[in-house]
């Protein structure tokens, strides 16, 4: 049985959303270790000044 042009949008539309939803996942990943870095860098600069400024 042939699917109607709305079935086949509808699908369409669930994988647009599941490779959203992927994308999302992964940016969220990237965010959070982005925000990690930024911590230890930040945490390393206040050390070096420590040292430098006492």
């Amino acid at each position: 049985m042939a699917k109607s042009s709305k079935d086949i949008q509808l699908s369409e539309l669930k994988d647009l959303i599941s490779q959203l939803n992927t994308t999302i996942k992964n940016l969220n990943e990237t965010i959070s270790q982005k925000q990690q870095e930024n911590d230890n860098l930040k945490a390393e600069m206040a050390w070096l000044k420590q040292k430098l400024f006492g």
